[in-house]
């Protein structure tokens, strides 16, 4: 971003439960703090869906990983966050998602004014701290089209989208 001709590139292979091998790679320019990271599953898989119930807050140290290009969805709270261009992609956990989707809801409620949106926006940000907390329940989506994401726990449910389905969804 600033134009500085040395960046650290960090690439490491990781064996992730329920998952095969995958290649994380972290681009960082200590000079402007850009940072890029990504996940590639190193073989090819089928487009899938992982659902998760969230129930307790022993769900939020559930792992998640999420590829580039997975749609995340908590139909429940209304978010659904698409591929673009900048998407990276992440290994954390359930909470970890959550506070993700947190931080750009509070950046959207500091541009709104005051407006219904901002006032949805702060009802949308309760929702999310009770379910950190363990009060309430959400479902977390992730659709794949490259199926190299998932939700690791024996509750995952797991399904291969149609064809269909994959055109539905946005890649980038």
């Amino acid at each position: 971003m600033c134009n500085n001709k040395s960046v650290k590139c960090n690439s490491e292979i990781l064996h992730i439960p329920y998952f095969e091998e995958v290649l994380s790679t972290t681009i960082l320019c200590e000079n402007c703090n850009y940072r890029y990271s990504d996940v590639l599953i190193t073989s090819q898989n089928k487009p899938m869906e992982y659902k998760y119930k969230i129930t307790s807050i022993d769900d939020m140290k559930i792992r998640v990983i999420r590829s580039s290009t997975a749609t995340i969805e908590l139909p429940e709270l209304g978010i659904k966050i698409e591929p673009a261009a900048a998407s990276e992609a992440f290994i954390s956990n359930i909470e970890g998602v959550l506070v993700r989707a947190a931080y750009v809801i509070e950046q959207a409620i500091r541009f709104a004014g005051e407006n219904k949106k901002k006032d949805r926006g702060k009802q949308i940000l309760k929702l999310i701290e009770q379910l950190r907390n363990g009060k309430g329940s959400a479902t977390l989506i992730i659709k794949d089209p490259m199926g190299n994401s998932g939700i690791v726990s024996e509750k995952t449910e797991k399904r291969e989208l149609g064809p269909t389905e994959v055109e539905s969804l946005e890649i980038i």
